[in-house]
Order: structure tokens, then sequence, then C-alpha cells
């Protein structure tokens, strides 16, 4: 969670070392190497969990809505489970805690177990990387992984491949 923070420390509160920080860096501008030596890792913890619950909790909610709402299956309870899941996961990510509907989301299963498994990695309270993250991309060949194949998520290229992995969705749930 720290690494998360200090990848993502914004780039307005540098100010105790803004002579070594030009106008141009962005949030993802290298920090100086005595950088926590005067700050507390509390704060550095708390914007990485900020990123982590937005970036990665709340965006793969949002994701998942958004493809639910174009999903169409012939199966009318599987649908009917679709649109509840839809229903649920969007009232629950309008306040802040979608992983609330994480029993809902077993109807995914029905349509891609690796997809399925991935989500209820992404859709928690504490966010991880399941290895189906990787599995299911189209390609990868990999038809199982074990249930305890996930990584905590520590760096932004992690949530780079989650978000590329979740603009696949569609085509991964209406397999």
């Amino acid at each position: 969670m720290c690494n998360l923070g200090l990848e993502n420390w914004p780039r307005h509160w540098r100010h105790d070392y803004s002579d070594r920080v030009s106008e141009n860096d962005d949030v993802a501008s290298p920090l100086p190497a005595d950088f926590l030596v005067g700050q507390d890792l509390i704060a550095v913890f708390q914007v990485g969990w900020t990123v982590l619950h937005r970036d990665l909790g709340m965006y793969a909610a949002e994701r998942l809505i958004a493809v639910l709402a174009d999903l169409r299956c012939s199966d009318r309870v599987i649908q009917r489970n679709l649109d509840s899941l839809r229903f649920d996961l969007s009232r629950l990510w309008r306040e802040g805690r979608p992983w609330r509907a994480h029993d809902s989301l077993d109807v995914l299963a029905s349509l891609d177990i690796l997809a399925w498994t991935a989500l209820l990695g992404l859709i928690s309270e504490c966010p991880v990387e399941h290895a189906a993250v990787t599995a299911a991309s189209p390609g990868s060949g990999v038809r199982s992984v074990s249930a305890s194949a996930f990584a905590f998520i520590s760096e932004n290229r992690q949530i780079a491949a989650i978000h590329e992995f979740l603009q696949l969705l569609p085509d991964l749930l209406s397999r």
C-alpha cells in the first residue's frame, strides 16, 4: 500500500522539497531518496489505499456495471440474475461499497469462470490481482488457476494491466 502511495504521491503535496521538483512533473514523477525521512507513513499508506479503492475496486465495479447494461443472455434465469447484479452493484457503487455485492457476482461464473474469479479479487474491500486476470486474456492458453494464486497490488503497472483486462470484459462475458 505504501508503495502505491509513493508512486502516486500528489504533486501539490510536494511543498517541502519543491526546489527539487520541476513544474512539469506529474504525479508519477520520482520522489527524492530522502522523502520518507520526514514523511508520515500513515499518510503514504492512505494515499495508496485511496488509489487502490478508487482506481481498482470502484473502477472495476463501474466497468462491470457498464458491461452488464449491454450484456444479454438467452437463458432467462441467468439474464434475471445479471440484471439483479447490475442493480445491486450500481446501488452499492454509489454508496462506495461495491464489494458488498460479492455474492451476487456468482452469476458471472456461468459465463466465464476466469473472469468471475478475477472480478472477485478486484471488487473487494482490499482488491487483489488474481492470476485469473492474466489467464482470462485471449491467447493465454491457461485453462485453470489456483484459488490462492493472487498478488497484492503495489505498483501502477499492475493497475494498468488490470485496466487492460477490464476492457476485455464484454468479450469474455459474452462468449
